[in-house]
C-alpha cells in the first residue's frame, strides 16, 4: 500500500515483488536482488547503521527518534506523501461522551510519561495523543486516502 501511494504521488511505476514476510525481503534488499523497499521502521536502524541499507525517506510526516538523520518524505522533495502504521483505542458507538472524554484524558496522560515514550520509541513508534474529535478526523481522512489508493490502483484480495 505504501509503495503503491508512493506511486501515486510521485507519478512512477514500480514493480511490485511480493514476499511472505519483511525478513525475506529485507535479504534481498542487502543483496541488491530488489532496489528499493517500503519497510516498518523497527527493523531499519541496525541495518543503516551497519551501512547495510541506504534510509532514503521516512514515510512518516515527522522525523525519527531512531532514525534522526533521516529525512522525511516532504524533506527529500516529495511533499504529499505520508504512509504510516497507525494504532488507535477504540470504543464500542454507544460509550457516553463524558466517558469517552476521560478515557482519552487517561490514555494521553500515560502517552506523556517519559518512560512510556522511551519504549514506544525502542519500537520506532511515536505516541501521538490527541481529542477524540482530533481521532475521528485522522481515522476519516485515513480511510478517505487508502480507499483512493485501493481504488486507483486496482487493488484487491486474493
Amino acid at each position: 500500500m505504501a509503495g503503491e501511494l508512493f506511486m501515486l504521488v510521485a507519478g512512477v511505476r514500480l514493480t511490485h515483488v511480493p514476499y511472505r514476510g519483511s525478513s525475506q525481503a529485507l535479504n534481498d534488499l542487502v543483496a541488491g536482488s530488489i532496489q528499493v523497499m517500503f519497510e516498518n521502521l523497527p527493523t531499519v536502524p541496525p541495518l543503516a547503521r551497519e551501512g547495510r541499507v541506504r534510509v532514503l525517506a521516512l514515510t512518516s510526516a515527522g522525523r525519527s527518534e531512531s532514525l534522526p538523520e533521516a529525512p522525511t518524505a516532504a524533506e527529500a522533495g516529495l511533499e504529499g506523501y505520508v504512509a504510516t502504521a497507525w494504532f488507535t483505542i477504540a470504543a464500542p458507538a454507544s460509550t457516553p461522551a463524558p466517558l469517552l472524554e476521560r478515557l482519552n484524558a487517561d490514555l494521553r496522560a500515560a502517552l506523556a510519561d517519559p518512560e512510556l515514550r522511551g519504549r514506544f520509541a525502542q519500537g520506532g513508534a511515536t505516541p501521538i495523543g490527541g481529542t477524540v474529535e482530533e481521532a475521528r478526523r485522522f481515522f476519516a481522512a485515513e480511510t478517505a486516502k487508502w480507499s483512493h489508493v485501493i481504488s486507483t490502483a486496482g487493488i484487491r484480495v486474493d
